[in-house]
C-alpha cells in the first residue's frame, strides 16, 4: 500500500494515497439502465454506509468518547479525507 506522509506533520499517522478507479464497462452498463432516482439512492445507500462504517471504527478506536465527539469526529472524516 502506498502512502502519503500526514498532513498534520504527526510520523505515526500514515494516510493511503489517493486512487482513481474506474467502473467497469458491465458496471456502466448497468448504471446506465438505472433511472436517476435509482443512481441517486444507490449513492445515499452507499453514503450512509460509508458513514456508519467510519463512526463505528471511531467509536472502536476512542470507547471514552460522547456520540457527539463521534459524530463530529466522523462529519471532519468524511469532510477532510474523502
Amino acid at each position: 500500500m502506498s502512502v502519503a506522509p500526514s498532513i498534520n506533520g504527526d510520523a505515526d499517522v500514515r494516510r493511503r494515497m489517493p486512487v482513481i478507479e474506474v467502473v467497469d464497462w458491465q458496471m456502466a452498463a448497468v448504471l446506465r439502465e438505472k433511472t436517476p432516482a435509482q443512481r441517486y439512492a444507490i449513492a445515499l445507500g452507499l453514503w450512509h454506509f460509508a458513514r456508519m462504517t467510519i463512526r463505528r471504527r471511531i467509536s472502536a478506536e476512542n470507547p471514552a468518547w460522547t456520540a457527539e465527539q463521534i459524530h463530529l469526529a466522523a462529519a471532519q472524516r468524511m469532510l477532510n479525507e474523502s
